[in-house]
């Protein structure tokens, strides 16, 4: 796999993660993964509708790259992963948040 695969991969799945789909995505690779061939030729035919999340030429090259199962699971992997940075980025913004609240509560009562 090259570097231009692995821009593919990270699209595709940075598209999954930030529509809020990662867990239908997954759902749907780890149920193709044994038959990631005919997986890949589905996705052909869904091509029309798959075009509005990727570029129909790096599409294509998606479902060739989809015929290899180690392919799968690398889109898998890198889904979760990008989808844990995700909850643990926004545990962090509630967290800083809490925090500041927190601090000007006790800034305020410090004054009176």
């Amino acid at each position: 796999m090259d570097d231009y695969d692995h821009e593919i991969l990270e699209k595709i799945a940075g598209t999954v993660v930030k529509r809020g789909m990662s867990v239908p995505a997954v759902l749907f690779l780890e149920t193709m993964k044994p038959l990631n061939f005919i997986g890949a030729q589905i996705m052909n035919f869904f091509g029309p509708f798959l075009e509005s999340l990727v570029p129909g030429e790096q599409l294509y090259r998606f479902t060739e790259m989809m015929e290899n199962r180690n392919n799968v699971e690398l889109l898998i992997q890198r889904i979760e992963d990008m989808e844990d940075m995700k909850k643990q980025a926004e545990k962090d913004a509630a967290e800083e948040k809490r925090s500041k609240k927190t601090s000007n509560n006790i800034f305020h009562l410090w004054r009176k």
